[in-house]
């Protein structure tokens, strides 16, 4: 089967970690490190995605993701660097139709970003493909809401569970044990940040995204000071949801796996 995705990075630890964490979203990965074996793989196998290093030896990670878009306008291209990209590479990367990540793999996000390029090339996903990950907790006191984004996140392989209000939610944490909770920020009886509170008393372990009505910096800051590895604000597009339950779920297995306490692998 041809690649889905060519991985090219020099640091093998590094492209070992995150090929596996894309293995356990489904994909078919191939690594590769030599400039030429790329191009060639881009020219032979049309891959859906080719993620590089800007840092990629010798030449860099610009000249390859150039030679790709030549061969293929339609490829998605992902430049993975250390730092935030610079005014020159950002303004090379625009041009080329390159979404520059940051590197972190530490943290949910450089997969979730990942994950949100995939998203837009795969539409399609078997019953039950992420049960293996783990279960998620979708808490929302208004059913309008919460039907829509459980059935949503079913048909995308996910075992879902769902709860009114925090009283139900605590009483599934308590008897299910779910990896990942994603919670209202405004509820009734119990809010959001006291549910995180509750969950995270309970076990540490247990994943928390809150869903905030607004875009509020201070709300978020504090969140995560509480627990919550991230928050997202609506309107969001389902395909930023599920790519951002995807990408907890998989680094946070991947750091229980290693007796590693910490949130989100941070």
């Amino acid at each position: 089967m041809p690649p889905e995705m060519v991985l090219a990075d020099n640091d093998t630890n590094l492209r070992s970690r995150l090929r596996d964490m894309l293995l356990d979203a489904g994909h078919n990965v191939e690594c590769l490190s030599d400039h030429n074996e790329i191009i060639s793989r881009v020219r032979a196998k049309r891959p859906q995605l080719l993620i590089v290093d800007k840092d990629l030896a010798p030449a860099g990670g610009i000249q390859v993701t150039r030679e790709a878009r030549e061969l293929d306008r339609d490829l998605k291209i992902a430049l993975l660097a250390k730092d935030n990209l610079g005014a020159e590479d950002k303004s090379k990367a625009l041009l080329l139709n390159v979404r520059g990540i940051k590197k972190d793999l530490d943290s949910h996000f450089t997969l979730k970003a990942l994950l949100e390029i995939s998203l837009e090339i795969n539409d399609k996903v078997e019953e039950s493909r992420y049960f293996h990950l783990g279960k998620v907790l979708l808490v929302d006191d208004a059913v309008k809401i919460r039907t829509p984004l459980k059935i949503f996140l079913k048909t995308r392989g996910l075992d879902v569970r769902e709860a009114a209000d925090g009283r139900q939610a605590l009483s599934r944490v308590y008897a299910e044990r779910p990896r990942l909770a994603v919670i209202d920020e405004r509820m009734p009886g119990m809010s959001g940040t006291e549910l995180l509170k509750k969950i995270k008393e309970f076990d540490p372990s247990i994943q928390v995204i809150l869903i905030s009505g607004t875009y509020d910096s201070d709300s978020f800051r504090k969140a995560a000071g509480l627990g919550a590895c991230d928050c997202i604000a609506k309107p969001f597009s389902l395909q930023t949801l599920e790519a951002l339950v995807l990408s907890v779920l998989i680094v946070s297995r991947k750091v229980t796996d290693g007796k590693t306490d910490t949130a989100c692998g941070q």
